[in-house]
């Protein structure tokens, strides 16, 4: 609290030129940095009007509409024919099969393996499938037992198959592009 009533009366007769000063220094602005400013305004409007007149509405859901690019996962059916799918038979001796030619010592039969996959996955969804039962396996084909190491379905199918053969696994399995690390 301020005792002296002079002092007091003082400052509150310089407090207008102390804002003049800054109204002053406020409008010492460059030309560059002017434009900068404008450009930055501007480009925030014409964002916001983006939003608020341009931006689709959203429909209800209509499941009568058919997409031709649509995931096949999207039906009822399919999802049921995975799940069997992840439940049966056929996946299990297609993945003791896979294991067991992954555990050979030394060369494998190339051949057999595509045509175990080819015959035994019909598509990228059933690939996914298998794949999830290969995370991280210790691949004992090499020659020597040192050689071993830990990989997954993708990099085993890398490493044994040609770059031809893997390619065209590629073409029907998409996400056999997608590889752990171990």
């Amino acid at each position: 609290m301020i005792k002296n009533y002079k002092t007091y009366a003082v400052l509150w007769l310089q407090m207008p030129q102390h804002l003049s000063n800054t109204k002053k220094m406020m409008m010492n602005v460059s030309k560059n940095k002017a434009f900068l400013i404008a450009g930055v305004a501007v480009l925030g409007l014409g964002v916001g009007a983006y939003f608020l007149f341009f931006r689709q509405k959203k429909g209800a859901y209509n499941p009568n509409d058919t997409n031709p690019n649509a995931n096949p996962a999207a039906t009822a059916d399919y999802r049921k024919q995975l799940q069997a799918f992840s439940k049966s038979q056929k996946l299990k001796d297609t993945t003791r099969s896979l294991l067991a030619t992954m555990n050979q010592r030394g060369s494998i039969n190339k051949e057999q393996v595509k045509n175990l996959i080819y015959n035994n996955i019909p598509d990228d969804e059933h690939m996914k499938i298998l794949k999830g039962y290969f995370r991280c396996h210790l691949y004992q084909g090499n020659l020597l037992s040192v050689n071993d190491k830990r990989m997954d379905l993708v990099g085993w199918l890398q490493e044994s198959l040609s770059s031809d053969d893997f390619e065209d696994l590629l073409g029907k399995y998409p996400s056999l592009n997608y590889r752990i690390n171990c």
